[in-house]
């Protein structure tokens, strides 16, 4: 018998009304082919610690609002049994140090110049996909923001204090969904 879905699209940075933002860039992900899309599957290497090696993928962004001083980038699972949405990464991200993500820059650890790591609703750096068994497939949401200066957050920063300080800086947003099942 599946586990019944608790949908939290609704607490999905995307859908905070208050950070709302042209999609005037782009994210992408080997793993997600060309153009991504909300059926991609995400590798087994990139799951969680239980059983993978819960290894950060590699990411990249193109097109980025010229006055692009941070991003901000937030991977969050929707689908999780809890109510509300399972946040597997908060991350910024200094694009004039960092031009795109490789495996395991976020990954817990790393100390990557220009990525400064937060904490999500289980660790700090990336928790990688561990949906519950026979629960079906779960959406992992990879929700980046173009901010306009940089935000003055330290590692281990969580999503709530990202948010409080986001304000009307973000230049525009972008976003790349992939999916995992355990099986």
């Amino acid at each position: 018998m599946a586990l019944p879905h608790k949908s939290g699209d609704h607490a999905l940075v995307w859908n905070d009304g208050a950070l709302q933002a042209p999609e005037n860039f782009r994210l992408a992900a080997d793993w997600a082919g060309e153009g991504g899309g909300d059926a991609v599957e995400i590798p087994d290497v990139y799951r969680g610690r239980l059983f993978g090696r819960n290894l950060s993928p590699a990411v990249s962004w193109s097109g980025l609002p010229a006055d692009t001083a941070q991003l901000a980038l937030v991977v969050q699972d929707p689908d999780t049994p809890m109510s509300g949405a399972s946040t597997h990464l908060v991350a910024l991200i200094d694009p004039s140090v960092v031009q795109r993500l490789a495996d395991g820059d976020l990954s817990a650890g790393a100390d990557v110049a220009g990525i400064v790591l937060g904490r999500g609703s289980l660790k700090s750096g990336w928790a990688g996909p561990l949906p519950p068994k026979g629960h079906g497939p779960h959406r992992y949401v990879f929700q980046a923001y173009a901010l306009d200066r940089p935000l003055a957050l330290r590692p281990g920063f969580r999503l709530a204090e990202l948010r409080s300080v986001l304000g009307g800086g973000v230049l525009g947003r972008a976003r790349l969904v992939g999916t995992h099942e355990t099986r």
